[in-house]
């Protein structure tokens, strides 16, 4: 059997296919669909890395859309099943039940292992440190709608750039629209891995081990990992990187901070009731991103 259409990278979709989902995505802002265009199709959830948002809004997502959701976060549902199976076996059995997936795994590559033996297309909803594409589309979309464009902002990223795929995914994505600046914020040891900026011509790109807001028109504030042992971070670093009100203020009035959630420590609270505050308005529309998504993966648009 020929292998469905994945979503596992911004890659698998370009730079049309990214407009393609932004553009579907606002239409279903302002028009939400009425002919229910997925009613009888089901989607499986195999969300084995802890979830919310991914998980509650692709659900949300497929209702909306007129389908159905099932939830599977462990290959051993029951303590009294014995050992759990591999996650390509789950993934072989509940492909059978399903019209599409949403796979969210830890492990790079269980996760690969997985895709292999799909027939029906997989939407990738986290992977290792790797990829998170739809997490990225859903931060484009926010960029787009306060700014009415993509190309030539001035847009940092902050924390732990080596580790975080949101992160990893939106630089990714962001070689497609050459910022005008790129200011990339992490601490020593955990910063992007420069030879994948490549695609970046025309793009200054500025390389800090401090939180640098001033001029900014986005500031990604995409987190430092808690950790345990010799992983974590000294709350010293922790603070150097923490975007507080007073920080904040220094932002140009017209910018935009956003978050992929859930936040830790990296956004004081304060910041929120600040009219830049961005990231829950970006969590709610990430509804409407992923009706699109849905609907480009599963076969029904473009």
């Amino acid at each position: 059997m020929a292998k469905s259409y994945h979503l596992l990278s911004v890659d698998d979709l370009g730079h049309s296919g990214i407009l393609g989902v932004l553009d579907r995505a606002e239409e279903l802002r302002l028009q939400p669909p009425q002919d229910m265009p997925f009613l009888g199709k089901v989607l499986g959830l195999l969300i084995f890395q802890p979830s919310t948002r991914t998980r509650v809004g692709f659900h949300a997502a497929m209702v909306r859309l007129g389908g159905a959701a099932i939830e599977v976060t462990e290959t051993k549902l029951q303590q009294g099943m014995g050992r759990a199976e591999s996650l390509a076996d789950t993934v072989r059995s509940i492909s059978s039940y399903c019209d599409g997936l949403v796979l969210r795994h830890s492990l790079l590559d269980e996760f690969r292992a997985a895709i292999a033996v799909s027939d029906i297309p997989v939407i990738n909803g986290g992977s290792g440190w790797e990829q998170h594409p739809t997490q990225a589309l859903i931060d484009l979309y926010a960029i787009r709608r306060h700014f009415a464009r993509l190309e030539g902002l001035r847009i940092g990223i902050v924390g732990d750039l080596e580790g975080s795929r949101a992160a990893r995914s939106l630089i990714q994505a962001l070689g497609y629209f050459t910022p005008r600046e790129l200011r990339l914020m992490s601490p020593e040891g955990r910063g992007f891995p420069l030879a994948l900026l490549g695609g970046f011509g025309g793009t200054i790109i500025e390389v800090l081990q401090e939180l640098t807001v001033e001029g900014l028109d986005v500031l990604y504030m995409a987190g430092l990992p808690e950790g345990l042992g010799e992983a974590r971070l000294e709350e010293t670093v922790r603070e150097r990187f923490r975007l507080t009100r007073r920080r904040a203020e220094r932002l140009p009035p017209e910018a935009l901070v956003l978050n992929p959630l859930p936040r830790i420590d990296e956004i004081e609270p304060e910041v929120d009731e600040l009219s830049i505050a961005g990231y829950f308005q970006q969590s709610k529309e990430g509804l409407f991103v992923r009706c699109s998504v849905l609907e480009r993966v599963l076969g029904t648009s473009y």
